[in-house]
Parts: C-alpha cells; structure tokens; sequence
C-alpha cells in the first residue's frame, strides 16, 4: 500500500498519474517481496518504506521512483509526493484483506491498483472450526473486506506511526477451536480506548463493537496499517 500525494482532483483522475501509482505501487511489491523475512515460525512480515527509502526504491524500467516522479511532474505541471509505503505477506491460515475508499470508478479490476482517499490492510486469521473449513472461504473473505471498510468510514482507530523497522509476527497460529471449546473463557477482553479498531462500533451492526463481530464469528485481527491521504504522521525512532 502506498500514499502518493497530488495537488488537484483534476490531476488525481488523470490515467497518467494512475499509471505513476501503479509502477510506483508494483515496484514496492516487489522489492518488498525481495526483502521478505517470511521464515521459521513467522506468520505476518510486515516492511515499511519511509518517503527517503521509497524515493530511491527502483522500479522495471531500472530508474528509481524519485526520477519516474520527476518526468510525471514535468507532464502533469504538478507536484507530485510519494510519502510512505507498507507491505504485507501472510502465511496460511493467516489471510490478507485490502480496501480504499471512495472505490475507484468502474469498480475494482483484476491487477490494476486501487486507489483512493483511504487505504487499509488487515492482516486476520479463523481462530474456530466452523469459519476455517474450504467452505467458508468465502465467509472469510468477506469477514476481511467487512474489516477494511470500518476505519474507512469511521476514522482514525489508531495513531499513526511512522516506522522503518519491520514489524515480524511470530507466533505460531492457533490450531483451529473445537466446536466444544468453551467459549465463554475464550472470549477477549477489550480495553475502553474507543480510538482502537476493537472498540469501535462495527460498521454494518452500531449495536456490536469489531471486537464483539470478530469473537462472534471466530476470528482475530494479528496486524493492520491504515493510510490517509495527508495525515499527520507521528515519526518513531528507534535507537
């Protein structure tokens, strides 16, 4: 996922511009790809690219994303910031889910990026029997875009950090709970921070929080990254 700034609504829609995000976009992919500490027990790697790593980042064309932004910039007459970048990789039964918001027009296409005010990436896993059977994979899926789509519509969940390190989750996941589990044990506690994903009112049910929809459905959010157009990014330093 990638935040590429522009100046206008006019210049945004233009195909030249979306064929910057694309390249731009593919290229994070794939040297993030590169990069990828998916090992031993790991389940979800996540790398993130600050704007000075994402500038000299190199695409296809064997120029780096700062010099493919200098020649948009001279065709497009406007300035053009790319700002940060995340990328995830999963390891089964650990699954992916993107969205952005406003949907692009003409709805989402088969390999072509997505773009939008707001981006989100949820990194979510079955943690029950019922929800992790082939059957259900369709149920998961749309349990992953039902997740997007809250902080999307609802706002800021979580203050936004800047950080290049990665981030590397690596517990094993869970085998699969029995249908005879009790599940009144099993149920999470959730601290009253209403900024947190979990605390906050589930989009397409007010009456739940995400934490209730995600225990009510077997299953648990290990990562996400939520990306705004022009936010205030907190920087993070490590040391």
């Amino acid at each position: 996922m990638v935040e590429t700034n522009c100046e206008t609504d006019f210049v945004s829609r233009n195909k030249k511009f979306h064929s910057l995000v694309q390249r731009v976009t593919q290229g994070c992919f794939h040297f993030s790809g590169e990069q990828s500490g998916l090992t031993g027990n790991t389940v979800v790697y996540k790398v993130p690219l600050a704007a000075d790593q994402l500038a000299n980042l190199p695409l296809a064309e064997s120029r780096p994303v700062k010099d493919e932004t200098a020649l948009s910039i001279g065709e497009l007459g406007e300035n053009i910031q790319n700002r940060r970048a995340v990328y995830f990789r999963a390891v089964a039964p650990v699954q992916l889910a993107g969205y952005t918001h406003p949907l692009p027009e003409g709805g989402v296409k088969k390999d072509v990026v997505q773009s939008g005010r707001y981006g989100v990436i949820v990194a979510y896993k079955p943690t029950s029997a019922s929800i992790s059977s082939d059957k259900s994979a369709g149920r998961l899926e749309d349990i992953g875009r039902q997740l997007c789509m809250n902080p999307t519509e609802i706002g800021t969940f979580k203050k936004v950090e800047q950080t290049t390190e990665p981030e590397i989750i690596t517990k094993e996941p869970d085998p699969p709970a029995l249908e005879s589990d009790n599940v009144e044990a099993a149920q999470p506690y959730y601290n009253d921070d209403e900024t947190t994903l979990l605390n906050q009112e589930f989009l397409l049910d007010p009456d739940m929080t995400v934490g209730e929809y995600l225990f009510n459905n077997g299953v648990e959010v290990l990562d996400f990254s939520r990306f705004e157009c022009g936010e205030k990014i907190e920087s993070t330093q490590h040391g």
